[in-house]
């Protein structure tokens, strides 16, 4: 999966992304609530919520890692 695909499957607010990293389960919902998106995301028992698609990508959230980061290193599955 490429940074652009797993960006627009993300944007597209209704698909949840999941994945396992360093033996912790991982992912994003996407939600949108009047017409704003808004993100969640996921790692072992952490959650953060965020505003735009952007943050989402870089953010170090995932161990240390960004999903950018994350891409080829993990198997990515929609729901």
């Amino acid at each position: 999966m490429t940074k652009q695909i797993l960006k627009q499957i993300l944007s597209d607010c209704c698909n949840e992304v999941v994945f396992s990293y360093r033996g912790k389960s991982a992912g994003i919902t996407s939600r949108v609530n009047d017409f704003i998106p808004t993100f969640q995301a996921w790692y072992g028992s952490e959650t953060k919520e965020y505003k735009d698609i952007e943050t989402v990508m870089t953010d170090s959230f995932f161990h240390g890692k960004s999903l950018e980061e994350l891409i080829g290193e993990v198997d990515f599955e929609i729901l």
